[in-house]
């Protein structure tokens, strides 16, 4: 009987696996497809879709058909990799028994097709009689390493970059054409909604924008005009109404030519949401040469990007978008890099997380996610990305042929929600999902243009917590547009939610109040005061001094469905800092915490661009209102090492997380799954139980480093860990607040003390410098004088009152890990301070002696492990330690040691506390470091603790470098 070739198609997946190349094995056993729109065999490659077309070589025309099913794969987005493979005549003739032998054996014809290969042109070559794909030969094991060299290509490839660094070009043409007629500028920011013309204008009707918000508003501008004419050019592709830019490029009046054009389309065809914006920009120009000749740039470069259709899957516009806002950071927006969108969303959106039948488009229907802060767009087009690709899994497997036209309709007209502030933001938003599939209209948007500000105080997407109806500007509109009307203005409501995606404004209500930052004085502080009052009415568990990220988290629990996910992108403080903790006992009391994401690349601590802000990704489940089994809920943390460059790393990573067979377990086991790019170790991942992680959720990915993790684990339940030897023996530890008190934050000695230019009965310790904080023992320098009047806008602190909690005893209160040397000091004479905590131990154990002791232990090894375990991370190494962290954080127990002990350790302190300390990167080879730590090892009779320091030295934190923990990495990784 002959061999079926859908039968060798499933063995040369599997060998392809037994390569290690397929991340998903189950994937490729099911029954072959029987629709005529489905690959051969569909698995996953390295995260990506991989789709092989195979012909045996007696077939008539094998290498065209192969080949252009092939491509045909890649270019309906069915696969990022497809794969044309000829086999052999006499393949057909071999027994079922003896298939993966002869299929090792044999010499096969084939082909790698990515996006890379397929820039839109090729497909006319095939109307050629003559044209034959080149083929290579080669074995399995050849055809192996050509998927592997064609991943690295998609992983290197700039594609994307490249088409960046061309909108851009034209883009500036543009803005050298606006500085010639300035009032351009008042017209466009009416129509992007980015900013008001101020009505005290001067009489010549000239605006008061400063030169950022000038640019701004420029660039924005010409970005969604760029925008339309991709969106155009694509669309002649598909419908003979559209006209191709090449007919529009040379008219003699090519701004009235675009205008008309983009009236008709609106008219005739629709696709309002790209086309009505764009046209009201073109009217706000005035007639000037340099304008048309910045048009036709915008033109020219509008054609080299459809040219490559690699670049049109990326959301270009969002990327450029950010960019544009990197120095004016309006409202506080940091918006998602595209690969850490693909990486919160995959896992979010895994396919075993939700009961939906992913192949049922009649169920996504009632499949609903929103990004009540979606900018332009990048989490929303992550989680299409996410739905889409387990739609055509779920097909595969039930022998389905996908309808991706209508799978897409129906997500922008019943899944997508997206809410945000900007207009031009939402634009872009919408013309995106537009672009996804160009030849069907998509005029029905869930896309809304909130409201912010103005006489009513509007909150934006947080008039939500006031009212579920909120009247906004709908980014759609009527089936057919009969002129040239605004843009309708609609009641918005947010649905019951399955997720909600986001990566709320970042801006805090402290250091100078700037929630709602770019608002006049009067009317922010008439927002902050409305948002308040609706935070503490409502009863709404957030904090607003966090910022307004913790009140977005809260909105959308309102919303979520029960076993419905949230998908955060936020300050890493959230893990452990003070400000968060209501927003942290929310997520705890209805949720569990399934995935937390954290870098530590130095320079990358951030997920979000044009920020240096250390971020973390959430992913957090809401539980069933009848189940209480916390205690099997485990919670996986990712620690980037490395992050991933592109959003085809990026799935490479989530592939090596999901298809993990056991993520292993932090309390129980030495080893953790390794994460690999291009070949090198790119981060560590392990699980911890939720019931451990809760309260505290940084204590298990403070260090990149999973040894130190276990470390600061096992040290949390007064248990010492060491790296090859395990759980060696208890410690006496005991909360800080046991042994005494922490004194007053900065801020109230501001509030009652000035310095003083003498000295006075109140000494000090002010400020703190790595080149002069070099010592465990400290000499105020500093004297303060007691204010007889408050501060501006200030309460007037009692000076003594503040007296009573001063103390010999520092504890950093901020610190720079990669500079600073001394955590904890100690001084002479009582002393009040303003960037240490000063610490006073309670009357019945306080001693000079154990005061010493105290700090020798924060200056060892295990104390700087536990303290910086408790750091509140701002941005990377900067780092600050909160009071009511700090007076919970175990120390060793000073009031256990005897007398001896005691005195031994001080005696020591005495010996080193004016030796200058090495910064914490050459601790392991710190003399004053070493005999510390040895002299605890030897007082408290615990094992040598030399390999947790060595650990500790090469901390990326520490030493804002890789080469530590990847040696093999080279200088290259270095950031000093």
């Amino acid at each position: 009987m002959p061999q079926r070739q859908e039968v060798l198609n499933v063995v040369l997946a599997q060998l392809m696996m037994e390569r290690g190349l397929a991340a998903a094995p189950e994937q490729i056993l099911c029954e072959p497809s029987r629709g005529t729109r489905m690959p051969d065999v569909l698995i996953d490659f390295e995260g990506l879709r991989l789709a092989i077309e195979a012909e045996f070589s007696s077939t008539q025309d094998a290498v065209r058909r192969a080949y252009s099913k092939a491509l045909a794969r890649v270019e309906d987005g069915i696969a990022h990799l497809g794969v044309a493979v000829i086999y052999p005549a006499g393949l057909r003739r071999v027994p079922f028994s003896r298939t993966s032998e002869a299929l090792i054996e044999a010499r096969l014809r084939y082909t790698v097709v990515t996006e890379l290969t397929t820039p839109g042109t090729q497909l006319h070559l095939f109307d050629q009689p003559d044209y034959q794909p080149q083929m290579i030969a080669g074995n399995v094991d050849d055809l192996a390493e050509s998927l592997r060299r064609s991943y690295d290509e998609l992983v290197r490839d700039d594609t994307v970059q490249r088409a960046v660094d061309i909108i851009e070009s034209s883009i500036s043409s543009v803005l050298h054409a606006i500085d010639a007629q300035p009032a351009t500028t008042g017209r466009l920011s009416r129509e992007i909604g980015i900013h008001d013309v101020p009505q005290d204008a001067g009489t010549q009707g000239q605006d008061s924008f400063t030169e950022r918000q000038r640019i701004a508003i420029n660039r924005i501008a010409a970005l969604i005009l760029e925008n339309a004419m991709i969106f155009q050019e694509v669309l002649s592709q598909h419908d003979q109404r559209v006209n191709p830019l090449l007919q529009i490029r040379d008219s003699s009046d090519i701004l009235s030519q675009l205008r008309d054009h983009w009236h008709y389309i609106l008219d005739e065809i629709n696709y309002h949401p790209i086309f009505f914006t764009a046209r009201q920009i073109l009217g706000c120009f005035s007639a000037d040469a340099r304008i048309e000749r910045a048009i036709k740039e915008l033109i020219r470069a509008a054609l080299k990007i459809v040219s490559c259709r690699a670049a049109l899957r990326h959301d270009l516009a969002g990327r450029i978008y950010h960019r544009l806002l990197e120095e004016a950071k309006y409202l506080g927006a940091y918006y998602t890099s595209v690969p850490a969108a693909v990486i919160l969303l995959k896992l979010a959106l895994s396919r075993t997380s939700f009961s939906y039948n992913w192949a049922s488009q009649d169920e996504l229907q009632s499949f609903h996610i929103a990004d009540l802060a979606c900018g332009t767009g990048t989490l929303l087009m992550a989680a299409t990305d996410a739905v889409v690709d387990n739609y055509i899994r779920d097909c595969n497997a039930a022998g389905d042929t996908p309808d991706l036209t209508g799978l897409h309709q129906r997500l922008v007209a019943h899944t997508i929600y997206g809410y945000d502030v900007l207009a031009s933001a939402v634009h872009l938003t919408a013309s995106t999902l537009s672009l996804r599939v160009p030849e069907t209209p998509i005029n029905i948007t869930h896309l809304y243009k909130m409201p912010l500000g103005s006489t009513s105080q509007s909150l934006g997407s947080l008039e939500f917590l006031d009212s579920n109806n909120i009247q906004a500007t709908l980014f759609s509109a009527p089936e057919q547009v009969t002129g040239p009307g605004p843009v309708e203005v609609s009641t918005a409501s947010i649905p019951r939610l399955d997720l909600c995606v986001m990566n709320p404004p970042f801006t805090r209500s402290v250091g100078g109040n700037l929630l709602f930052g770019n608002f006049p004085d009067q009317e922010r502080r008439g927002m902050q005061n409305r948002l308040r009052r609706i935070v503490s009415s409502h009863g709404i568990s957030a904090s607003i001094t966090a910022g307004l990220g913790a009140p977005f988290v809260a909105l959308a629990d309102e919303y979520i469905k029960p076993r419905g996910s949230l998908a955060l992108v936020l300050p890493r403080t959230l893990l452990s800092g003070v400000a968060w903790e209501k927003t942290r006992r929310l997520i705890e009391n209805t949720y569990y915490v399934e995935y937390i994401v954290v870098s530590h690349q130095p320079g990358h601590w951030n997920f979000s661009e044009n920020t240096s802000l250390s971020e973390t990704l959430i992913v957090a489940r809401k539980r069933d209102s009848n189940r209480t089994d916390n205690e099997s809920l485990r919670t996986v943390f990712v620690n980037l090492w490395q992050q991933p460059k592109t959003s085809i790393e990026a799935l490479s990573i989530v592939s090596s997380i999901l298809y993990e067979h056991e993520i292993p377990s932090l309390e129980e086991q030495d080893s953790f799954h390794e994460l690999e790019l291009a070949g090198q170790k790119s981060g560590e991942v392990y699980s911890v139980a939720w019931n451990d992680v809760k309260g505290n959720w940084s204590f298990s990915c403070s260090y990149a480093q999973g040894d130190l993790n276990k470390a600061l684990h096992h040290m949390l339940k007064s248990e010492l860990y060491l790296p090859t030897q395990g759980i060696c023996c208890n410690l006496p530890l005991v909360p800080l607040n046991d042994l005494g008190e922490l004194g007053f934050d900065r801020r109230d000695i501001h509030d009652g003390f000035t310095l003083s230019r003498g000295r006075t009965h109140y000494p000090a310790i002010w400020g703190q410098r790595a080149t002069r904080n070099t010592t465990m023992l400290q000499t105020p320098e500093t004297w303060l004088n007691a204010r007889r009047r408050g501060a501006a806008g200030r309460p007037l602190r009692n000076a003594d009152w503040l007296w009573e909690k001063s103390g010999r005893v520092l504890i950093a209160e901020r610190f720079r890990m990669n500079t600073m040397k001394v955590p904890s000091a100690w001084v002479d004479q009582m002393v009040l301070a303003n960037v240490w905590w000063t610490f006073r131990l309670h009357p019945q154990i306080e001693s000079v002696e154990a005061e010493k002791t105290l700090v020798l232990w924060l200056n060892s090894t295990l104390g700087m492990i536990m303290l910086f375990g408790h750091r509140a991370e701002t941005e990377g190494p900067w780092i600050n330690f909160k009071k009511p962290l700090l007076a919970r954080m175990p120390v060793l127990d000073i009031s256990a040691l005897d007398d001896r002990q005691l005195h031994q350790l001080a005696e020591l302190f005495d010996a080193l506390s004016e030796s200058n300390l090495h910064p914490l990167s050459m601790i392991n080879s710190d003399t004053i470091r070493i005999a510390i730590d040895e002299a605890f090892s030897r007082i408290l009779n615990i094992p040598d603790v030399s390999l947790l320091r060595a650990a500790l030295s090469i901390e990326p934190l520490i030493c804002l470098s890789l080469e530590g923990i990847l040696p093999q990495t080279g200088s290259q990784l270095s950031l000093h």
